[in-house]
């Protein structure tokens, strides 16, 4: 017992301090980090500077947003150093007394967060319009152009590196998007061209006996483009197109080596582009027309989507369910296609309260027979004058 008074360790202070930033990892995330080739990198915007912009960690397919948390007491990082000779050397001249260093001190550590960000809306906004082969025009409200950083001979790869989300989630939104790249620059397709491309394709199948919906006969991309018989339209566009409607999960993504485009997945989208295309089509009416204000009523437009999916051949049954944030109703009776990323019109919300409101006559006959039944001494006094 009379030895514990000389148990002890020098502890010492190093200055400078290492700069150190703590990250908390979850166990998914401590065992890619432990791998040979740890496939995770930190990406950031190249928009610019606000005070929501922040840097992500991405896996192939998941994003985590990091957290900086403040600790209530400060955390030490120690290291130890050579033992140095025991102070009380007549005591115990034999053991080597161990020392520490705190070479770095932390009040703060970084943690991450499960993210589902949606690339959708930005490749929107961003992304140039193809109208068609046979126009060569893009969307003058497009920003794209703005962009140079990642037209400079990029393309994708461009936008890929500098997305804040994983390549997984943002392959899904590129492809969700019906984005191709046409001399290096990406764009997406318009509602309209993306219909017109749909007819011609299923018409070139029919003349050609090209099967598009059976899964034992894939057909391959250089099949389908010259049944069409098109040569200014671009392979990119098609390619684009039949990743919107064939079901990945399949594997008959192909190219050459096959496609089988899978019906309610191409129903949903063919939706999708009917309300578009109706949406940019009022859009371009001039201010203050009737037309341009009004929207589709929901039979007409469930009639129109089902009549062209059995025009062509296409069997499945169409709901707004396969068209969820892709529409809002501004009346029970009407839908409205809703842009990427944004909220129904304010009107909208208001109409839905009001709708759901209890009507005011019966509120106050309510109130009114409550009133009646509290005042029990004027029904007696009543009773008493007569």
């Amino acid at each position: 017992m009379s030895t514990q008074d000389h148990c002890h360790i020098p502890l010492s202070y190093a200055a400078p301090q290492a700069p150190v930033r703590l990250l908390e990892l979850p166990p998914a995330l401590l065992s890619l980090i432990e791998s040979d080739s740890p496939p995770m990198c930190l990406k950031s915007s190249l928009a610019p500077k606000t005070s929501s912009s922040h840097v992500v960690l991405c896996t192939p397919s998941q994003t985590f947003s990091i957290r900086q948390v403040q600790t209530s007491n400060s955390l030490y990082l120690l290291q130890p150093h050579a033992p140095t000779p025991c102070a009380d050397s007549d005591a115990f001249p034999e053991i080597p007394q161990p020392g520490l260093t705190i070479v770095s001190t932390a009040t703060s550590y970084l943690e991450l967060l499960p993210s589902t960000p949606d690339p959708i809306p930005q490749l929107y906004q961003s992304l140039p319009v193809y109208h068609g082969w046979d126009t060569g025009e893009d969307d003058e409200d497009s920003d794209f152009a703005m962009q140079t950083e990642l037209l400079d001979q990029k393309g994708y790869s461009g936008l890929l590196e500098h997305a804040t989300v994983s390549d997984g989630e943002f392959l899904r939104a590129w492809t969700e998007t019906g984005g191709f790249e046409l001399a290096r620059i990406p764009h997406r397709p318009s509602a309209a061209i993306s219909l017109q491309l749909f007819n011609k394709l299923s018409d070139a199948s029919l003349l050609s006996r090209i099967h598009l919906f059976e899964p034992s006969k894939p057909f391959a991309t250089s099949n389908i483009w010259n049944a069409i018989d098109e040569d200014s339209l671009p392979i990119p566009f098609l390619e684009a197109f039949l990743r919107r409607v064939c079901d990945p999960m399949e594997g008959t993504w192909g190219g050459d080596a096959g496609w089988v485009i899978t019906q309610p997945r191409l129903a949903a989208c063919i939706g999708r582009l009917l309300l578009e295309a109706e949406h940019d089509k009022r859009k371009h009416l001039p201010r203050g027309s009737i037309k341009a204000t009004e929207h589709p009523s929901l039979p007409g437009f469930l009639k129109n989507w089902k009549d062209f999916l059995v025009d062509k051949n296409v069997e499945c049954n169409v709901s707004l369910d396969m068209l969820k944030g892709w529409y809002y109703q501004p009346t029970t009776l009407t839908v409205a296609w809703l842009e990427p990323g944004a909220s129904p019109p304010a009107e909208v919300a208001k109409v839905s309260e009001v709708g759901d409101a209890p009507a005011p006559a019966a509120a106050s006959t309510g109130a009114a027979a409550g009133r009646g039944r509290g005042k029990w001494h004027e029904k007696f006094a009543a009773k008493k004058r007569k």
